[in-house]
């Protein structure tokens, strides 16, 4: 364990074959990493935000997730970075004049540049819109238009209204209610052990992408 308590995970067994990618297989145990920074980081937000989490807009929390995330990195020596892509929240922001094509939130391994970087996407949403988190997040992963290298990504949700314990359910019924595009396989399953704030959906992409697995990580925004 790291000073923080973060778990060390050795650069080289982030993912579990590194030189016969792309796309690289992502170890369970990188994904584990990130979501217990992550945790670490929002519990740190929730102890002293700037402001009612619950009036901060999407690009705020990403923001205010990312400085504690990279804290929690630099001080564990977990040999893993953090990178923030969200743009500085301004007023052209808000008015949605930022490159929609930005992943919020991306952890790299440093180590690994010499066949390409490793690193584990996270795409953020708030949650009061189902059908927009799977629309303008989830789907950005399945298109491929992120993640096209590796197999794994993550989603994060923003829960500023509502119980943690029911978002699944309503993302699953947009993905139900658009079958077209997503069916009952893509569903998201609970690997929480009944937190409800932790699920898994796998994925098919073509082009010869591979399957990629999303880890959606719900965190609790109503204080």
């Amino acid at each position: 364990m790291g000073q923080s308590g973060v778990t060390v995970v050795g650069p080289m067994a982030i993912a579990a074959e590194h030189e016969a990618g792309p796309p690289w297989s992502l170890s369970i145990a990188f994904v584990e990493l990130c979501v217990d920074v992550i945790r670490q980081a929002h519990l740190r937000l929730r102890a002293n935000p700037p402001a009612a989490l619950q009036a901060l807009v999407e690009e705020s929390l990403t923001q205010n997730i990312a400085v504690r995330a990279e804290d929690i990195c630099v001080h564990s020596e977990n040999g893993v970075q953090v990178d923030l892509e969200v743009p500085e929240v301004t007023a052209q922001t808000l008015r949605g004049a930022a490159a929609s094509r930005r992943k919020d939130l991306v952890f790299t391994v440093p180590q690994t540049r010499r066949i390409g970087g490793l690193y584990l996407a996270w795409e953020a949403k708030r949650l009061g819109s189902p059908q927009k988190y799977m629309a303008e997040g989830m789907m950005r992963f399945v298109t491929g238009g992120y993640s096209q290298n590796v197999d794994r990504a993550g989603m994060l949700g923003y829960v500023q209204d509502g119980p943690i314990d029911q978002q699944a359910g309503a993302i699953n019924a947009a993905i139900q209610g658009n079958s077209s595009v997503l069916g009952a396989a893509d569903r998201l399953v609970d690997v929480g052990g009944g937190r409800g704030d932790l699920y898994t959906s796998t994925h098919e992409r073509q082009g010869g992408l591979g399957a990629i697995t999303l880890t959606h990580l719900m965190l609790d925004c109503t204080g």
